[in-house]
């Protein structure tokens, strides 16, 4: 193989690692979530501008280190907004970013302002919370159960 070929082989290998790397990072900020190992503090800064900025720190545990993101804050009102703006979209991949892992991967600012907001942890599951952050949202078409074919299924299908 030409050392072009090896070059390209080994960015592929880099580019699938380091996207699965980051749905690790997903999966462990999901997992922190739901087992309680979450601390999230709201902080103000002021710009050299003089106006005033918030933002949260979030403190989680991955495997045995302990981990601190800063995101924006995003007020509720705001954040209900953005949630409905995906789950009235006729496109199912909108509503994909809406699950948990999916949108720690993609938003982590949305989504640790969702569990902040809804106060999502041992007690109370994603689904939950954004049910009852935003009742009024058609949370069934985010998070029914789509059932999967099989690939023998499909040939039958065809």
């Amino acid at each position: 193989m030409s050392a072009a070929g090896d070059n390209g082989v080994k960015k592929a290998f880099q580019t699938a690692l380091r996207s699965r790397e980051a749905e690790a990072d997903a999966e462990a900020k999901v997992q922190a979530t739901l087992g309680g190992s979450v601390s999230i503090a709201v902080c103000h800064t002021v710009t050299p501008q003089g106006q005033q900025e918030e933002y949260l720190t979030v403190t989680y545990k991955k495997q045995r280190t302990s981990v601190e993101e800063t995101v924006q804050y995003i007020p509720e009102l705001l954040l209900v907004a953005i949630l409905e703006s995906l789950t009235e979209s006729d496109d199912s991949n909108e509503h994909n970013r809406l699950h948990p892992v999916a949108m720690a991967l993609m938003s982590p600012r949305v989504f640790w302002n969702v569990v902040r907001c809804a106060n999502i942890g041992p007690d109370k599951s994603f689904e939950q919370g954004c049910r009852e952050l935003a009742p009024e949202l058609n949370w069934n078409r985010v998070f029914e159960r789509t059932r999967k074919l099989k690939y023998s299924s499909l040939e039958w299908a065809q």
